[in-house]
């Protein structure tokens, strides 16, 4: 009877929740019974020593862990969460977990999910001046670096009140950046690639200060290929797709190379059309890095993924798309779709812009639209002291005509990307 009690006040009290406008009880009591959790823990950034301390101003990214009752530890969103500190007057907390230092003092750091609450999490809030940078160091507490295997750095440094801390606002360089790439240049921490370095690269760190620290770093010769996957590549005029690099590693126990690993390092690579760059387009912008742009199938194209010396190299088959079989061009003005090549518009009717749709076909359907992929060219057949029309927009998928004075124009329309059909119209501008 108590349960049941029990429940149906919960009931109510998601339902009210709902009803005021705010979702997350509810879908917080979802997430929690969903991933069997059984308490919640925060935690700070991979790159924090243990002890947390901040100066005032300084600000802190927290996160939150669920842990169920089966399984391994789950890393939570931690937005839009019922964060609180024990003392607002030492720190304040927005609802995303970022935590904002503003007197001396320690503080608890806590967040409630879905009726669970955390314990808390201890930070202390102590304005100290930095002594010396004592170290940089790898999250993945490695000094040795893999080519196109980025590897995550970040310094720490003794302070005036003898503390440990992490250091933000530091300037990173490294000694080869011509055959090395630096992710970020600033900030609390940076991620080093090794693309073409050979035996031994520095990192070094300065701190605002002028406080600065050179570290060693070992780079390996592990790579021994790239492959891009998967194959063939097969590419219809205006298809995207994405495709992958596996970087081949060797595995050495002790002095012997025993096997070999495949990494995906997609991201890593540069990625370039090497031949044919009319016909292929590949994104080496990262979080795109791999997406494929099939443009023209007159010729295919040669595909490149590289890390410095290591390139991989394949054919990308570019086929004609079905649209581009079509050879003529219908269109539409504003609302009207015209069937022939002709049309009459009155200029008095007309005063505003007309918007010019295109597609591939007998007459405009909306399906094979390629207006924005069209070149229009107006060839006037009256002469007059204006033209009959003028185009705006052109070589965009917004294209207006705006009529001008009495007379007789055509437009010719060409494809121009995704296939080679043209089309006319003739338009007589009237007075009626």
């Amino acid at each position: 009877m108590i349960f049941r009690m029990a429940a149906a006040l919960l009931s109510a009290t998601l339902l009210l929740s709902a009803c005021d406008g705010d979702s997350r009880p509810f879908s917080e009591a979802v997430e929690v019974r969903t991933l069997n959790l059984e308490s919640i823990v925060v935690v700070a950034p991979d790159n924090t020593v243990p002890d947390i301390f901040l100066n005032i101003n300084q600000g802190l990214q927290l996160g939150v862990v669920g842990i169920p009752n089966t399984g391994d530890p789950i890393l939570l969103a931690a937005n839009s969460r019922a964060w609180s500190v024990s003392d607002p007057t030492i720190a304040s907390i927005t609802d995303n977990g970022f935590l904002r230092a503003v007197a001396n003092g320690a503080v608890d750091v806590s967040v409630s999910i879905g009726g669970i609450d955390s314990v808390g999490f201890g930070i202390t809030v102590s304005e100290a001046t930095l002594s010396e940078i004592n170290a940089i160091n790898a999250i993945s507490d490695s000094a040795t670096l893999e080519r196109c295997l980025p590897q995550t750095f970040f310094a720490t440094g003794t302070f005036s009140d003898d503390t440990n801390r992490n250091l933000d606002n530091v300037t990173w360089m490294v000694s080869d950046p011509t055959n090395a790439r630096l992710f970020e240049i600033s900030g609390t921490s940076t991620s080093l690639n090794a693309l073409a370095a050979i035996d031994q690269l520095t990192l070094s760190a300065t701190a605002p200060g002028g406080q600065s620290l050179d570290q060693p770093l070992i780079v390996s010769d592990s790579l021994q290929a790239i492959a891009i996957r998967p194959l063939p590549i097969i590419l219809d005029v205006g298809e995207e797709r994405e495709v992958s690099a596996f970087g081949v590693y060797s595995v050495i126990t002790g002095e012997t190379t025993n096997t070999t690993r495949d990494v995906d390092i997609t991201d890593n690579v540069d990625w370039v059309v090497a031949t044919d760059t009319a016909n292929l387009s590949v994104s080496n912008v990262r979080g795109t890095k791999g997406l494929l742009t099939g443009i023209d199938a007159d010729n295919d194209a040669n595909l490149t993924a590289a890390c410095g010396d290591e390139v991989h190299r394949v054919l990308v088959d570019i086929n004609a798309s079905e649209t581009s079989t079509d050879t003529t061009l219908a269109f539409k003005f504003g609302n009207q779709v015209i069937t022939g090549n002709q049309i009459t518009l009155s200029w008095a009717a007309n005063l505003a812009s007309i918007p010019l749709l295109v597609a591939t076909g007998s007459e405009y359907d909306i399906a094979n639209d390629v207006t924005g992929n069209v070149d229009f060219q107006r060839q006037d057949l009256t002469s007059s002291d204006s033209a009959p029309f003028l185009i705006n927009g052109n070589g965009t998928s917004t294209p207006t005509i705006q009529l001008t004075a009495i007379g007789t124009g055509i437009i010719v329309a060409t494809q121009t990307t995704g296939g080679d059909a043209v089309g006319t119209i003739t338009i007589t501008v009237t007075n009626q």
